[in-house]
């Protein structure tokens, strides 16, 4: 009897020296799904730009790959050896600009890497750049290294589960949907009835949008759930410059009533940022822990504008 299930799309990202490891990462993906699939309604699908490739001459076949194929993918899986791959006109090799593409958009990636006896004719140059490429990485992305076949599927089967489990593959299918929902009595509705990063997420697709204010509740409700997403959403929006957008202020005085830890690191973030925006959030919403409170006096301190005008509401003693 057939079931009804949601399909997403893994993309396997390697050159050409890991055929063994291709192959195995499909193993692993169908032995998930025949334990599964039926039980959880999720379906795995592999995808690499040998089976969804379309014969095509208008574009060059990387820009293809990365706008036809992997942007429709939830997850990456990259694998190197022995060789970087194939240069394209933006990177050293096609694997790498599948990966950096994918993590652009904000999508997870995991990387393996194999320890396994190199050949000795190997090209020390390519080797070079797959080390570069890992140091460059290895703070961005979930990433592994291994030592034969055996280890590598015992070790895509565990990841493979403990993704899924994470519920990260419904985030990003749930935030696209619920970004989408144009009455606003709805969206906010969605956003209530979903995870902390999901609104995260939908925050970030839709703050250039003209919303009704139930929706930035309804975000930053979601998000004191979980600080520490509250404050990166903040950091975000921090980062765009959306002082005074609507969500801001009722963020940040949220955060600091559920996470002086957060509210304080996004405090000195700020600092960094717009030192006006700094004195009005210190002055709206000062710290009580005493320890966190003296570090930001001490800053502030060293800083003759930011002490004037906060002085000037006498806040500061």
């Amino acid at each position: 009897m057939g079931f009804k299930a949601r399909v997403y799309k893994i993309f396997i990202s390697s050159p050409s020296d890991v055929l063994e490891e291709r192959a195995a990462i499909r193993r692993q993906i169908d032995k998930w799904n025949a334990i599964h699939s039926e039980k959880e309604n999720i379906i795995l699908l592999p995808v690499s730009w040998e089976t969804h490739s379309v014969a095509q001459a208008e574009t060059h076949p990387q820009n293809y790959i990365n706008e036809a194929i992997l942007s429709n993918c939830d997850l990456l899986m990259g694998v190197f050896w022995c060789r970087v791959g194939t240069p394209t006109p933006r990177e050293n090799s096609g694997t790498i600009d599948e990966i950096k593409t994918h993590i652009r958009r904000k999508k997870p990636a995991m990387i393996f890497f194999s320890n396994r006896e190199r050949p000795r004719n190997s090209d020390l140059a390519q080797i070079n750049e797959i080390e570069i490429f890992k140091n460059e990485f290895r703070d961005r992305c979930y990433y592994v290294e291994y030592s034969n076949i055996i280890e590598f599927e015992s070790v895509v089967y565990k990841q493979i589960e403990l993704f899924v489990n994470s519920g990260k593959l419904h985030v990003y299918y749930d935030s696209d949907v619920t970004s989408m929902i144009e009455s606003d009595s709805k969206l906010a509705k969605q956003i209530s009835e979903r995870f902390p990063i999901v609104a995260k997420r939908v925050l970030s697709k839709i703050i250039d949008e003209k919303h009704d204010e139930c929706v930035w509740d309804a975000i930053i409700k979601k998000l004191e759930k979980s600080p520490a997403d509250l404050r990166d959403a903040l950091y975000f929006m921090t980062d765009r410059g959306a002082f005074l957008h609507p969500a801001f202020e009722k963020g940040y005085i949220t955060l600091a009533k559920c996470s002086e830890v957060d509210y304080f690191s996004l405090l000195t973030y700020v600092y960094t940022v717009n030192s006006f925006t700094f004195k009005h959030m210190y002055t709206n919403s000062p710290l009580s822990d005493v320890a966190l409170s003296n570090q930001i006096k001490a800053m502030i301190d060293k800083d003759e504008y930011i002490e004037h005008k906060i002085r000037e509401t006498s806040l500061l003693d």
